[in-house]
């Protein structure tokens, strides 16, 4: 009996203290994320290399997610838009992580909101961008993927990556 009065008081202590400590891991969450999202960006290069067709990474900005957009089937038109393509699940940063910048090559620049697509190759010529993960504190990372050669860099800070 006395062992099930300390089992049910160290399960209600658990259920206490355990979701106030996650409000201490900020960072660890934007770690988590930048690692989440530069496996996605690893993973749509390998599939567009591998299977010798066009994949798209699709960052919303608003709402915090980011999917892979597969290319078009045997009986799709190939030359079909990009938002009329099958797409993989949905994957969301974590709570508090946004997405603060996305950078291209070309210089242009995604903030805010909106829709931000990279497309990936079977060449591995498109598909470098950088993405820029903030938390609640403002501490940033930014994930650079560099698609000639598919790497994937993580740069903590403000600062500290060089664009392209």
């Amino acid at each position: 009996m006395e062992l099930i009065v300390v089992i049910t008081i160290l399960g209600i202590l658990a259920a206490v203290v355990f979701p106030s400590l996650e409000g201490f891991s900020p960072r660890y969450r934007l770690r988590a994320a930048a690692r989440i999202v530069g496996s996605q960006m690893s993973w749509t290069r390998s599939m567009a290399g591998g299977t010798g067709e066009e994949y798209y990474l699709r960052y919303d900005l608003e709402e915090g997610t980011f999917w892979a957009v597969l290319p078009p089937g045997p009986d799709d038109d190939p030359e079909s838009d990009v938002d009329e393509r099958e797409a993989l699940e949905k994957r969301n940063l974590p709570d508090h992580v946004r997405f603060a910048e996305i950078l291209f090559p070309n210089g242009d620049t995604e903030t805010g909101s909106g829709i931000a697509d990279v497309r990936f190759d079977a060449y591995g010529n498109d598909g470098s961008h950088i993405v820029i993960l903030e938390n609640e504190d403002e501490t940033r990372i930014a994930i650079k993927f560099s698609s000639l050669i598919g790497t994937v860099d993580y740069f903590p800070g403000e600062t500290g990556f060089e664009a392209f």
